[in-house]
């Protein structure tokens, strides 16, 4: 009779051990979700800077959107997934900036062309107007 119970035991120990493993997988992967969005949030938005000339524009913040993300990735291949998340969120709004900064320059820049365009034309008009 003790060995009956004995197998019983031990079975149960093994089901308990089968169930502790599929809850742990099943944590670690729905854990990585998040972070691996954002990571790919992340890789968008720089790529996207990266091809709005953000590099001659706003070389700091796309530096920063860089560096965070190579440690989002880092932190994420530790299973270090809350800081891969946050890190990758940091990333994003840093290329996001450095796109917004290089939008703003390239906007200046069009101001500055229409302004002198302006006053070229201005000119030979008023040019113009005294040969007549």
């Amino acid at each position: 009779m003790p060995e009956k119970r004995h197998q019983h035991t031990g079975r149960q120990g093994l089901y308990a051990a089968l169930v502790f493993a599929v809850l742990v997988t099943a944590c670690a992967s729905v854990d990585q979700g998040p972070a691996r969005k954002e990571i790919g949030g992340a890789e968008s938005a720089i790529s996207q800077a990266q091809a709005g000339n953000a590099r001659e524009y706003a070389p700091l913040e796309l530096t920063m959107a860089q560096g965070k993300l190579a440690r989002a990735n880092a932190a994420f291949a530790d299973e270090k997934y809350t800081e891969a998340e946050y890190l990758a969120e940091q990333a994003l709004a840093d290329a996001r900036l450095a796109e917004a900064k290089t939008q703003n320059a390239r906007t200046k820049e069009m101001v500055q062309a229409l302004q002198k365009s302006i006053g070229d034309l201005r000119r030979e008009i008023e040019h113009n107007e005294t040969v007549q």
